[in-house]
């Protein structure tokens, strides 16, 4: 067995697992992967890697949940400016990409009525704020609703400090946490916890997969 197909194996042993602390390691992997390729020459540039590395890579930043929907930490390219203008059809179902730039978590996604990328972005505190609102509900019920924890008209409250955070970054940090296969949705009966790992070390782990940019 070549390296390539040994670590598209160990990818999707650590996807179907929720294994996020080995994802990552196993993301670092795949780029230190490319970067050789890329030294050798047989890569077409620094940053998009061609030919067999190209795979493992997309999968190292890619979680396909137990459900079968594939969702994106980040793509392989995400770190570059984002084109604008007219997208086909076919490339929405890129959306929406999820990237990080420094402590903030930024949501790309794609605005049918406007045809073109649109972007919300939340604060790393509001991300642990909701996690922490969340673990509070879960002590007494197994599932939770989102107008549970914030509304449009009432923000966020991290339980932890009282600080408040608007609807808007709340919503941006759960599309995040369900993305990233910490959270599933059931419809209108509300979300429950699907990470069989804590939720601090799913998430930090989750964090540190996500692709740096800026936008």
């Amino acid at each position: 067995m070549d390296a390539e197909t040994r670590l598209r194996e160990l990818l999707s042993r650590a996807v179907a697992a929720a294994d996020y602390g080995a994802l990552a390691r196993l993301t670092e992997l795949a780029r230190e992967m490319a970067r050789i390729a890329a030294e050798l020459g047989t890569m077409e540039s620094d940053s998009a890697p061609v030919g067999p590395l190209r795979e493992p890579l997309r999968e190292a930043e890619a979680g396909r949940p137990g459900n079968g929907r594939q969702v994106r930490y980040g793509t392989a390219d995400a770190g570059r400016p984002i084109a604008r203008g007219y997208r086909t059809p076919a490339s929405r179902n890129e959306y929406p990409r999820f990237l990080r730039n420094g402590n903030e978590l930024v949501k790309i996604g794609w605005s049918r009525k406007k045809r073109g990328e649109y972007v919300h972005k939340a604060p790393r505190a509001a991300v642990d704020a909701l996690l922490r609102a969340i673990a509070a509900r879960q002590s007494g019920a197994r599932l939770f609703t989102a107008d549970e924890l914030f509304s449009h008209d009432r923000p966020l409250k991290d339980p932890a400090t009282g600080q408040e955070w608007p609807a808007y970054q709340a919503y941006v940090a759960l599309a995040w946490l369900r993305a990233v296969g910490v959270v599933r949705a059931h419809g209108r009966r509300g979300y429950s916890i699907v990470s069989k790992e804590p939720l601090p070390q799913a998430v930090e782990a989750a964090w540190n997969c996500l692709p740096e940019g800026a936008e």
